[in-house]
């Protein structure tokens, strides 16, 4: 294991069975039995319930792809071909080999699902120049049912045939060989020429379930139906050597009486298989052939029309390449950060050092706006006093404040009780002295009028004065304000103006009508 493993997508070896599914990975293996209908399809049960198996098996890291699984198919169904072509290039193969099974198969292209390996530049026995390609077809339906288990469970499928998987495990094997697999009711044969396959067939003969012990022979090959065996495969070639692959008890035993019963002194062996979950001479040989490189990939079938002739394999060192260039940029980082920040930071620095000769001229202009703050009047709370004393809607044409505390107004009212009203409540306040109304004339329309007040005011106006509501002189309401309670002096405040000293009443309107002037204050009134 690498320091890259890690991120490695990872790969899975199957086999696809008549009645059972084997997985094999790194961390183990997977025994999947098959349940098929009537005509040869699988049971929507038996899908669901080898969905989430697969999908618990298959699970991978979160940061990892989906995991590549290498499933080797049966001999059902499945057409071995050898194809001469003339010379072409290499891109130009898959498109005249498209051309070649179109008319040498019975299904258009459309409907297979294929794939090619070359042979060779030319054939030994043909002296007209072109190059030799087995071919490998099977219908498309078929690796859609198969992929209707892998891709819901999380897996990317890649099929290939399982009798060339295996023979990547027969023990030095002569250039003309053969392979049986015997399994629980079919047994596959597949004959070798010159290492190259040259006929694939499907058997009418099997020991039972390899997933069920029970059904088995127990007394090895005994109870075995031999002659009916060698009726079967008799008549084809097999080469100089027999080798028997599958998950029976009693298969050395098996090997050993059909060596007795071979003519023409063929060579009867069988192939070792360790026992686990998963481990089958298809999967065991597709990983010998993937992991460690064969020369000889097995062949892919695709259902694309773009055959390729192997799967592709992880590629540690590009990983290892990109994982470099990231820890370099990762160390590197601080540094190209000073390189590329540099120039706006010696800008903002110079920009820095510019503005700290202003910082003595907004100290200096700092101190004297604190200055104004702390010893100017309270202008604004006067006005809001004034505010409040006079009536809604009444308007000022003028009005006087100044820092020795000298108020003086100008604007009409709407009569003279209201002027009356508008000076108690300046006086009652606690803020303003010496409230006295100047002058005090009808304006033009007879309809309002027009005063002239003056005033004292303290610049500095208590807070229970600005929370207090003036006017507790109003007949209308109730005393309410708080001030009252705590001043005692202020009480007489609330009480209605005495009648002994009445607001001089106004003069007749005319036009040499002089304004009288105001009477001195009362004792309601606060010097």
């Amino acid at each position: 294991m690498n320091a890259f493993d890690w991120n490695n997508t990872p790969a899975y070896y199957a086999e696809m069975g008549r009645d059972s599914l084997r997985v094999l990975g790194a961390r183990g293996g997977l025994d999947l039995p098959l349940d098929r209908l009537p005509d040869r399809r699988l049971a929507d049960a038996c899908k669901t319930r080898v969905i989430q198996s697969l999908a618990g098996f298959l699970k991978g890291k979160p940061w990892q792809p989906r995991p590549r699984v290498v499933c080797a198919i049966g001999a059902r169904g499945v057409s071995v071909r050898r194809l001469f072509l003339p010379p072409s290039s290499k891109e130009d193969l898959p498109r005249l080999l498209s051309l070649q099974v179109e008319s040498e198969f019975p299904l258009p292209p459309e409907e297979l699902a294929w794939g090619y390996a070359k042979l060779g530049d030319s054939k030994s026995d043909d002296p007209r120049p072109g190059q030799e390609v087995l071919v490998v077809a099977v219908r498309k339906e078929t690796l859609d049912e198969y992929s209707s288990l892998l891709a819901p469970a999380g897996a990317s499928p890649v099929f290939t045939l399982a009798a060339l998987a295996r023979s990547r495990l027969c023990p030095h094997p002569p250039a003309d060989y053969s392979i049986l697999d015997i399994g629980a009711q079919d047994s596959e044969l597949v004959t070798f020429e010159r290492n190259v396959p040259a006929s694939l067939r499907t058997i009418a003969w099997g020991v039972g379930s390899p997933l069920s012990p029970s059904a088995l022979p127990a007394s090895g090959s005994a109870g075995l139906d031999l002659p009916s065996l060698l009726r079967r495969i008799e008549g084809h070639a097999m080469g100089r050597a027999l080798y028997l692959t599958g998950h029976f008890p009693g298969l050395e035993e098996l090997a050993s009486r059909l060596a007795k019963l071979l003519a023409n002194g063929i060579r009867c062996e069988a192939v070792r298989i360790p026992s686990g979950a998963g481990h089958s001479a298809a999967t065991l040989g597709l990983r010998q052939s993937v992991e460690l490189g064969d020369a000889c990939p097995p062949i892919i079938l695709h259902a694309d029309h773009a055959p390729a002739a192997g799967p592709s394999r992880p590629a540690p060192i590009q990983w290892a390449a990109v994982a470099a260039a990231l820890l370099l940029a990762v160390l590197s980082f601080p540094y190209l950060e000073a390189l590329l920040f540099k120039p706006h930071l010696a800008r903002k620095l110079q920009a820095i050092t510019a503005e700290k000769g202003r910082l003595v001229d907004i100290d200096r202009e700092l101190d004297f706006l604190r200055y104004l703050k702390q010893n100017q009047p309270d202008y604004v709370d006067a006005i809001f006093l004034l505010s409040k004393a006079a009536q809604p809607g009444a308007r000022f044409d003028s009005l006087s404040l100044n820092q020795r505390g000298d108020l003086s107004l100008h604007g009409p009212m709407a009569n003279a009780q209201q002027v009356g009203e508008f000076r108690a409540k300046l006086i009652d306040s606690g803020v303003f002295t010496n409230v006295a109304i100047e002058e005090q004339a009808p304006s033009p329309d007879h309809q309002r009028v027009i005063i002239r007040l003056s005033a004292r005011w303290k610049q500095s106006i208590p807070e229970q004065a600005l929370a207090a509501e003036p006017g507790g002189n109003d007949k209308n309401k109730e005393p309410s304000k708080p001030g009252a309670k705590d001043n005692p002096k202020a009480a007489p405040a609330l009480a209605p103006p005495a009648p002994s000293a009445p607001e001089p009443a106004l003069p007749s309107p005319g036009p040499a009508a002089t304004p009288s002037k105001p009477s001195p204050p009362t004792k309601n009134s606060k010097d």
